[in-house]
């Protein structure tokens, strides 16, 4: 349904831009075609990463979600600021004239309803994973799940962009002074590199490789513990493959008096409470250890 929108949004916003010839409204179709392109590119990485592991790639192909947000990121949202702030260089060049600018100013209108109802359901969508009170940049930097957060982005940026080309159109038209229209364009091709740049950031972070949350944590630790011999945490190294998918090693140590087949089903017990706890965790290795006081 997303990619839908987008795509009416992208085909009303060209023509709209065609019959014109604002920069700012050109923009705007940069930036549509740039969301479009996005939600395809989303698909493909999430299609992909849902491939059964294999010889060459023994923990699965949950990074190429991780991958895809990044591709969008370096690829999309930078080449849709650098059209539209060389859209805005030209115009400032040129002697060309909005118009009909009431066709513009109408055809951004109902885009900024189609995307204020899209950034909604995002929004509620993001709802299911956000800390009560929790800001949009601090889940975005919380949230293992890069799809979430490169939609709320990608609809909020349209947002601005849509205010911003509305604006410099109203004032371009009221001053009858183009220099308006060339400075919304470049303004929207800012706030596109300021997007994509975010998204590279947090995108990059979880390519790398990051671990689970504090509150995750605590909940292997606890399951850990729980019951059993008795242990000591040595480590726990975790890895998010994917936002449902976390690799998980702990080193273990036990009393001296523990015989092999006691540390081995309290082992099989422990891994049985951290997959009870946190059904993300996927593969588990646990390394066993003896304590010395």
């Amino acid at each position: 349904m997303a990619s839908i929108t987008n795509f009416a949004i992208l085909v009303i916003k060209v023509i709209a831009a065609v019959i014109t010839g604002s920069a700012s409204l050109f923009s705007e179709s940069a930036h549509s075609a740039v969301d479009f392109a996005n939600q395809g590119f989303l698909y493909v990485g999430l299609r992909r990463s849902k491939r059964a592991r294999d010889f060459e790639h023994p923990f699965g192909y949950g990074p190429e979600r991780y991958l895809s947000s990044y591709t969008v990121a370096v690829t999309l949202f930078f080449l849709g600021s650098l059209l539209s702030i060389r859209e805005g260089i030209i115009k400032l060049s040129s002697n060309s004239k909005v118009e009909s600018p009431s066709v513009a100013i109408v055809v951004l209108l109902i885009s900024f309803v189609l995307e204020a109802n899209s950034y909604r359901k995002a929004s509620k969508e993001s709802k299911r994973e956000r800390v009560s009170g929790e800001s949009l940049l601090t889940f975005a930097k919380r949230t293992k799940n890069s799809e979430v957060f490169l939609i709320m982005f990608e609809d909020l940026g349209a947002l601005v962009g849509i205010v911003i080309a509305l604006c410099a159109l109203l004032v371009s038209v009221a001053t009858k002074n183009e220099t308006f229209d060339a400075i919304g364009s470049i303004s929207i091709g800012v706030v596109l590199s300021l997007i994509s740049f975010f998204i590279y950031r947090e995108s990059k972070s979880l390519i790398v490789g990051e671990g689970v949350g504090d509150e995750d944590l605590a909940k292997i630790e606890a399951a850990v513990v729980e019951d059993g011999l008795p242990k000591r945490i040595i480590y726990i190294r975790s890895l998010h493959l994917s936002p449902d998918d976390v690799l998980l090693t702990l080193k273990v140590a036990y009393d001296e008096d523990a015989t092999m087949a006691q540390v081995a089903a309290d082992i099989d017990q422990a891994e049985a409470r951290i997959r009870s706890s946190l059904p993300i965790v996927g593969q588990i290795f646990f390394e066993p250890d003896v304590f010395h006081p």
